[in-house]
């Protein structure tokens, strides 16, 4: 596959390059509960990439470090299942989203994505998905969706959100569950 190719960053207001990557944050579900100032925040840090078929994305087994929304083109996902077995999950496709649960949980990628075709994805950082998810309750879609997934790939292991803890929380002593 190729390299991935960034696209500018949108600044600061809502100016044009702005507005459509609110849109897409927007109509994500999962950050329902982050406000209007906390989606402008999210589609501010989102940047633009350009990939071509058959471009990786994320790599099963790679540190989680970023979250993406799907702007244009269709993705494949595969894992290697807890049984060593390979599976072929749903293809995903625009307004759809992948890399929450490495971020949620703060564990290795559990699945690998692939351009399908020639697309555009919303890269927004872990650090300030996971920011704005624990300024508010993040919403009861994200969590079930993420769980989901997980089970599909890793039926043994249960979401525990280890990485939505406060800095407090990582930092002190364990906190019972």
């Amino acid at each position: 596959g190729g390299a991935l190719r960034r696209r500018g960053r949108g600044g600061a207001g809502l100016g044009a390059g702005l507005a459509p990557k609110v849109s897409l944050v927007r109509g994500w579900d999962r950050v329902e509960t982050a406000g209007e100032g906390g989606i402008e925040q999210l589609a501010g840090a989102a940047e633009e990439i350009d990939v071509q078929t058959g471009d990786t994305i994320i790599r099963q087994g790679d540190p989680a470090d970023s979250f993406y929304v799907i702007a244009a083109g269709i993705f494949g996902v595969t894992a290697l299942g807890e049984a060593h077995q390979e599976l072929l999950l749903d293809d995903l496709t625009v307004g759809d989203y992948f890399g929450e649960i490495g971020l949620i949980e703060r564990v290795p990628r559990t699945a690998s994505v692939t351009a399908l075709t020639s697309g555009r994805l919303l890269r927004v950082d872990g650090a300030a998905l996971i920011d704005s998810l624990t300024e508010s309750a993040p919403s009861p879609a994200l969590l079930d969706g993420a769980s989901l997934r997980l089970r599909r790939t890793h039926p043994s292991r249960q979401l525990t959100r280890s990485g939505l803890e406060s800095n407090n929380e990582r930092d002190g002593e364990e906190t019972p569950a």
